[in-house]
């Protein structure tokens, strides 16, 4: 994944240059960022900044702002254990002062180990003989294993987290693929996908 290694802010001036560059101070030593967002009324800037965990070799997102005026960045979750999953969709302003964002479960735990045996065979029937052409497609689920998976990673907790602090979960998390409010911020469309998995095409035409 591509990523932006700092950030600086220009105003455009009534004659079309830019002005002093507002730069932005406060981010971790060797931050690496993504998915930079306006806030409606332009006064804040909200992105992701990849951290690497000390305990493992993993490496997880978390939303950092930025006032415009100042360009003093922060963390938008006072909670150091608040997380960004952005396996579909990450995060969307749904006012002047408050983001929509897809985390990752606090419940998660450890991911699925797999089997040491098979669950079953595997069983694909054609008993009328048709002979029908399907496209084929690559890195599709498997098997049960690669369900569970799927569920683990891509299973999202949506949180409503406002600039003072303030976070409330929205909803019961679940494979959330993409999150989008009305133009007049009353409400917000949101799609996810569930079981049955399919084994013969991708999450794209999974059951919504």
């Amino acid at each position: 994944m591509s990523f932006y290694t700092g950030l600086g802010i220009h105003q455009i001036l009534p004659d079309g240059t830019l002005g002093p560059e507002v730069e932005i101070h406060g981010l971790p030593e060797g931050a690496k960022i993504h998915f930079v967002t306006w806030s409606p009324d332009a006064r804040h800037l909200s992105f992701s900044i990849r951290v690497n965990e000390e305990d493992d070799n993993t490496s997880k997102l978390k939303v950092w702002i930025v006032d415009v005026e100042t360009g003093k960045a922060r963390p938008l979750f006072q909670s150091p254990d608040v997380f960004l999953n952005a396996v579909f969709d990450s995060y969307i302003w749904v006012d002047n002062s408050t983001l929509l964002v897809c985390t990752i479960p606090s419940t998660r735990g450890a991911p699925p180990k797999k089997p040491l045996v098979p669950d079953g065979p595997k069983i694909q029937s054609n008993e009328q003989k048709n002979i029908i052409q399907a496209r084929t497609f690559q890195d599709l689920l498997k098997d049960k294993y690669d369900e569970d998976l799927f569920d683990y990673y891509a299973t999202s907790q949506l949180v409503l987290a406002s600039l003072d602090g303030t976070t409330m979960d929205f909803g019961p998390p679940a494979v959330y693929t993409s999150i989008d409010p009305s133009p007049d911020k009353k409400y917000i469309m949101i799609s996810s996908i569930h079981r049955p998995y399919s084994f013969i095409v991708p999450c794209g035409r999974f059951p919504t």
